[in-house]
């Protein structure tokens, strides 16, 4: 699913007055924006690890590439290299793509005159807040039910984890590796524990392309809720 954008800016110069406008306006731009920074590093983070390992380069040729990355012979600095900036793409993807749903909030918040007092945060509220709204819930239910199923869904889990480990805690650990069984090589992020949860092992090319779309769209749908509360 996609988020309408025209529609919803039209549907604003109905609803809001000037001031309202330019207040919502630059938090509906970096939405998008946000969107823009996510797809540049995921195409980078790509496009550093296939130019190491091709997709099409032999099993035996990736796990002589790798070998020589661990144990450090011949010069393992292009793999190396490719690897570390690799996955500092894929933080910057995180963090950008985390941002959103909280930007879309103020959104949310401006446009359908929320009452954005929050109990977890003295400023602005963000879309956890949302989901525990009464104003939300009972004025605009199927908005509610849109932001409940992105915070519910694996993909939101595994981002505010993950973006909140390496954030405020540590580094998660990433290995490039080979997978011979799953036909698969790449940088694989191990698992680690954000609260109660354990975040099991993935690709990270899951992570920034499959889970990405599925969350991306998740996200829309609150966007496209909120055009039907408008309307």
């Amino acid at each position: 699913m996609e988020w309408a954008v025209g529609e919803f800016r039209k549907l604003m110069l109905v609803h809001l007055d000037t001031p309202l406008l330019a207040k919502v306006q630059p938090s509906v731009d970096a939405v998008l924006w946000k969107l823009n920074i996510c797809k540049y590093h995921r195409d980078e983070a790509t496009r550093l690890i296939h130019g190491e390992v091709p997709p099409d380069m032999e099993a035996v040729d990736v796990l002589q590439k790798i070998l020589f990355h661990a144990t450090g012979q011949k010069d393992p600095k292009p793999l190396c290299l490719a690897h570390m900036y690799s996955e500092a793409h894929i933080i910057a993807f995180a963090q950008s793509l985390h941002s959103t749903a909280d930007i879309l909030a103020q959104v949310i918040c401006i446009v359908l005159g929320i009452d954005s007092a929050s109990r977890r945060r003295k400023y602005s509220p963000g879309m956890k807040d949302l989901k525990e709204n009464a104003d939300v819930r009972s004025r605009f239910p199927l908005l509610h039910e849109a932001i409940r199923q992105l915070l519910t869904s694996p993909e939101f889990h595994y981002l505010d984890g993950y973006t909140n480990t390496v954030k405020h805690r540590s580094l998660v650990d990433t290995l490039f590796t080979l997978s011979t069984k799953e036909d698969r090589r790449g940088i694989r992020i191990q698992s680690f524990e954000y609260g109660d949860r354990k975040m099991e092992s993935k690709w990270a090319d899951n992570f920034i392309g499959r889970d990405f779309r599925r969350y991306w769209s998740l996200l829309c749908s609150v966007g496209m809720s909120m055009n039907d509360a408008l309307r």
